[in-house]
This record gives structure tokens, sequence and C-alpha cells, in this order.
């Protein structure tokens, strides 16, 4: 059995759960998941927290035997750009984040033109998709789906499939489907979306996963949340 690997998983909002990832854990892997609540009403408020969020992962680190850091939310990237360049400096340990790797992942699948699943407004969904399109990808959204961010962690499965397959259709399809944000039960609908859609989905704390573990030499096939961590394709 290879050796075990020490995650530290923190979220700059409450702290991600096991539900994210679907019960997807390989057996060599200890996580430990934080949540950072760099926000409280608001989005908005992780305008210029790099430091903070420096701070807090250097505090939270120590005293600790991580291989490595990933730190969720899409938000904070998008409006820190240079939070992923801080947190490796600052660590001395590999890092990743969300958009990084999903980026990551949606190449690795060949995914080109893109569904957009976001519980984000519309001011955070055109950050998003100017972030997609610089990584030669064709983001497509529906609108602000849902009234207000914290609302994507109240939905079930079967209210995500059903948002996720009356998006599909009305942007007449698309080669993948990019779940980022609070979505607790994303995981759970992966598979059944990719069945009957034919297609592929990437969940962001899957997709981080993913990334994080292929970065340190890791291969495995896992199932429970699409064909990402399935048949794990190799970083691109």
């Amino acid at each position: 059995m290879a050796e075990t690997l020490n995650l530290g998983f923190y979220n700059v909002g409450p702290a991600p759960s096991t539900q994210h990832l679907g019960g997807i854990l390989p057996a060599d892997l200890n996580v430990e998941f934080g949540g950072m609540y760099l926000y409280k009403e608001s989005l908005l408020e992780l305008w210029g927290v790099v430091d903070e969020i420096v701070e807090f992962a250097v505090n939270a680190s120590k005293g600790k035997n991580w291989d490595a850091f990933i730190m969720a939310g899409a938000p904070t990237e998008l409006m820190n750009p240079t939070v992923l360049r801080e947190l490796k400096a600052a660590l001395n340990m590999p890092v990743c984040t969300a958009m990084q790797s999903c980026s990551a992942a949606l190449k690795a699948l060949g995914a080109k033109k893109l569904l957009m699943m976001t519980p984000f407004d519309d001011l955070m969904n055109d950050m998003l998709g100017e972030y997609m399109k610089r990584g030669g990808f064709e983001p497509n959204f529906v609108g602000q789906i849902l009234p207000y961010f914290l609302d994507g962690i109240k939905q079930g499965p079967e209210a995500i499939y059903t948002m996720a397959t009356e998006a599909f259709a009305k942007v007449g399809g698309a080669d993948a489907i990019y779940f980022q944000g609070g979505w607790p039960a994303d995981v759970s609908v992966i598979d059944r979306l990719e069945k009957d859609l034919g297609i592929s989905v990437v969940a962001s704390n899957p997709g981080m996963l993913w990334y994080m573990l292929s970065s340190l030499g890791r291969s495995y096939s896992l199932k429970g949340s699409g064909k990402l961590v399935l048949d794990w394709p190799a970083l691109p």
C-alpha cells in the first residue's frame, strides 16, 4: 500500500465536508477539513483578503504533517489573483485552488463548451466566465440560478439534477457541466448526469482532489463522482 498522504483542505467560508466528496476519499489519504470564515453575508467581503488567508493557512499548518494544501473557494481566487502564488511561497508545499484545478480537469477530459452551474450572482458569474475564456473554454450560463449564493447548500440531488438538465437544454448542449460553488449534493448526481446526457461533469471539490493527488504522483479509480476520478486522466 502506498504511503499515507496528509492534506489540509480549507474553505474561505465554512469547512468543506466529506459529503462534498461523495465518500470517494482513498484509504491512503488523511484529510483535515477546515473553514476560515472570512465572510458573513456577501462574497464581496473577500476582496483583498490575501494576507488573512496566508496567515490563517500558515497558522493552521503549524505542527501538522501536511504534504499539500487545498484552498476551496473560486470567488476568492477570482477577486485575489495572487493568492495561489502567495500561499505556495508561505507554506512551502504544493497548493491548489478551485479554478486552477477544475480548469485542468476540464482540459484533461477534452471539454471546451461548458455549462457553468453556480449559485453565484451575475457579477461573480461574469468574472468566472472571463477566467474560463482566458483558459480557452466557451463558458455558458443561464443567468443567476438561485436568489442567494448560500442557497446552493440547501439543494438536494433531485433539485440539482433538474436545474442542470434544464440549463443544459437551454444552452443547446455542452461538452461538460462544471459545478462551481456550494452544491453539497453535486457529487451524488455526477454519474447520473454523465450517463443521461452523455457528457463529462466536473464538480469543484472532486476536481481539486484529482488535481492535487495527480500532482503528488498518485492515480486511482474511484467510483461515485464521475469519469474524472474513475478514469483518472493524466494532468494536461
